[in-house]
C-alpha cells in the first residue's frame, strides 16, 4: 500500500511504525486499509487486508502497556483474538480479524445465549489475574459526580436514584479479596461470535475486579428477565449459585446499570435538553422502548440522541429495581453476611 493512502486513513506521524510493523510481521504492505466503525473505547480500530486475508490494526495512546498485557492473556486463553504484533511504546497492534455473525439471531433462544455467555465469563475469570488494579467503589462515585455537577438531568426521581446507591455502598463488600480478571465493557459490541465460538475484543477497560461486575453488565444486554438471570448465573455458578450471589449480582446490576447511564449522559449532553423538550415522554423510557425502537431501526447507540435514550432506559431500569421488595432482601442479605 502507498503511503500516501495510510496518511488519509491513520494519523501520518504513525504511518512509517505503522507500515513497518505490517511489513516485519506479514513480509508484506497491506493491499487496503479501512476504519471500523462500533465501540465508545476512543482507539484507532482499522480493518487491514494482506495477501487477500482480514486483520484487525489498532492505534492506542503509545506507552499503555497493560492493554497488551491484557489481551495477550485473554488471546491465550481462546476468549479474544489472537494477537499478531504488539507494541505499546508506540501504540501498535494487529490481531485477529473476526467475520462476526449476528449472536441473537445465531442462538434464537436467548437462555441458550445467556448461559453460553455464563460460562464464558466463568472461562475469563478463571484466567491469571490480571496486574492492572481500579478502585471500583471510586470509579462509580467519580462518574456519578460528574453527573450531578453538570445539572443536564435533575429533579426527583434522581435524587431517589443516588440515594439509594448511596446505601448499597454502606453494604456492598467493596474490598472483598476476592477480584478476577475482568473486562468490565460487555457490552454486545464488545462480543462476537463466528458461527463457533464468542470472542471477546476492545480490552482497554480491562482490571483486576469484583467478579459481579462482568456479570452484571452482560446481563444488561443479554439477561433482561429473571429467567435469562438464572440461566447466565446457573452457567457461571453451577451448584454454587446461592441467595447471596444472586443479591450481590442484583446490586452490582444497578451499580452498573447507573454507571452506564451517567457515561451515556455524559456522552449525549449536548442534545439532552432538546430531546427531553420535543419528547418528554422519552424520560419514562426502559430497555423495553429501547428494544422496540431498536425495531423499528430508530435506535443508534453511536449518535448522541441514542446515547441519551439508552442512558434514561438504564437510569429507570435500576431506580425500577431499586424500589422492588427484591432491592430490600438483597440489601438485607449482603449487609447481614458474614462473607
Amino acid at each position: 500500500m502507498e503511503t500516501t493512502q495510510l496518511n488519509n486513513i491513520i494519523p501520518a506521524e504513525r504511518v512509517a511504525f505503522v507500515t513497518n510493523a505490517i511489513k516485519n510481521t506479514f513480509g508484506q504492505d497491506a493491499s487496503d486499509i479501512i476504519l471500523l466503525k462500533g465501540g465508545l473505547s476512543g482507539a484507532g480500530v482499522y480493518k487491514i487486508m494482506v495477501a487477500a486475508i482480514p486483520y484487525v490494526l489498532k492505534l492506542d495512546a503509545p506507552g499503555v502497556a497493560d492493554i497488551y498485557a491484557t489481551t495477550s492473556i485473554a488471546a491465550a486463553a481462546g476468549i479474544a483474538p489472537k494477537v499478531f504484533y504488539a507494541d505499546h511504546t508506540e501504540g501498535v497492534s494487529i490481531y485477529e480479524f473476526i467475520e462476526a455473525k449476528p449472536i441473537r439471531e445465531s442462538f434464537t433462544d436467548p437462555a441458550e445465549l445467556a448461559s453460553e455467555l455464563g460460562k464464558l465469563i466463568r472461562k475469563l475469570h478463571g484466567m491469571p489475574v490480571f496486574e492492572k488494579t481500579n478502585d471500583m467503589r471510586a470509579m462509580a462515585d467519580g462518574f456519578i459526580a460528574q453527573f450531578k455537577a453538570s445539572n443536564v438531568l435533575t429533579g426527583a426521581a434522581f435524587e431517589e436514584a443516588f440515594t439509594y446507591y448511596d446505601r448499597i455502598k454502606e453494604v456492598y463488600p467493596w474490598h472483598d479479596t476476592d477480584k478476577v480478571s475482568s473486562h468490565n465493557d460487555l457490552n454486545p459490541n464488545n462480543i462476537l461470535f463466528d458461527g463457533e465460538r464468542i470472542r471477546i475484543i476492545d480490552w482497554d477497560a480491562a482490571f483486576a475486579n469484583d467478579r459481579y461486575v462482568d456479570l452484571a453488565i452482560a446481563a444488561i444486554s443479554f439477561a433482561s428477565v429473571f429467567k435469562l438471570e438464572r440461566a447466565l448465573l446457573a452457567a457461571y455458578f453451577g451448584d454454587t449459585m446461592d441467595d447471596y450471589r444472586y443479591a450481590r449480582f442484583f446490586l452490582m446490576r444497578q451499580i452498573c446499570r447507573l454507571i452506564y447511564a451517567t457515561l451515556m449522559f455524559q456522552l449525549s449532553a449536548a442534545v439532552i435538553e432538546e430531546l427531553t423538550a420535543q419528547y418528554p415522554e422519552s424520560l419514562q423510557f426502559t430497555s423495553a422502548d429501547i428494544g422496540r425502537l431498536a425495531q423499528e431501526g430508530r435506535f443508534d447507540i453511536t449518535k448522541a440522541e441514542g446515547q441519551f435514550y439508552y442512558g434514561i432506559a438504564l437510569f429507570n431500569d435500576a431506580l425500577n429495581a431499586m424500589r422492588s421488595k427484591g432491592f430490600d432482601a438483597a440489601m438485607d442479605i449482603v449487609g447481614s453476611s458474614s462473607r
